[in-house]
């Protein structure tokens, strides 16, 4: 994959299995499920930079920032469009007037108190999470691609080996042997005229007059 089209086609498949695999492991971490704007806009990001990071042969270390800056913008993208909004209704008139929280206000409240205070131990698996996604993003394409590649070289060098002896083979013309004609005036003995010939010699002794 050394033409523009090579490494254009090697970045979106990079960034194709980057999303996958970012996702997964999103959702082994506790994470929500991304939402379909989140994975589109993931894709995008990730498959312009994994396009620009591609080069005309397979480097490690051009994967390795491909794949990792596709885990950070993944992160940050998939908390778009999952979960819903909670509205805090204050109620009151004029300046002084006393501030009144619903019950559904206060219960709001608390879930992001609790929320904030395990976000550092949420964030800490979610990170180890994406770190694992990216290693084994990294070594899957760079092994897939290896067997990739092997695959298709020997597949070329079995159809030049096939190519090279079909075009050493000569095609020769043969003349199928003709079989001898006989002429209808020929005499060709047969086994009933060895019988026929055989009966017509058999019969009793002549006999001699002695004088």
């Amino acid at each position: 994959m050394s033409s523009r089209w090579g490494r254009f086609v090697r970045g979106w498949l990079t960034a194709s299995f980057a999303v996958f695999v970012a996702a997964f492991s999103h959702l082994v971490a506790g994470g929500a499920a991304p939402g379909l704007m989140s994975l589109v806009l993931a894709l995008a990001f990730s498959g312009m930079a994994c396009v620009a990071l591609a080069g005309k042969t397979l480097s490690v270390l051009r994967s390795t920032f491909s794949v990792a800056f596709s885990q950070i913008v993944f992160h940050m993208l998939f908390g778009l469009g999952s979960g819903g909004a909670t509205s805090l209704v204050m109620a009151g008139s004029g300046h002084h007037a006393p501030v009144t929280m619903t019950p559904g206000a206060v219960a709001a409240v608390d879930s992001m108190a609790m929320s904030t205070a395990g976000a550092v131990g949420v964030d800490a698996w979610m990170w180890a999470a994406h770190g694992a996604a990216a290693v084994l993003t990294i070594l899957a394409l760079h092994r897939g691609e290896k067997a990739f590649w092997f695959l298709v070289d020997l597949a070329a060098s079995g159809l030049a080996v096939v190519l090279h002896w079909g075009g050493d083979l000569v095609p020769v013309a043969v003349r199928a042997a003709r079989a001898p004609v006989v002429a209808a005036d020929d005499f060709v003995l047969t086994p009933f005229d060895l019988l026929r010939s055989s009966l017509t010699r058999r019969g009793p002794p002549a006999t001699r007059i002695a004088f």
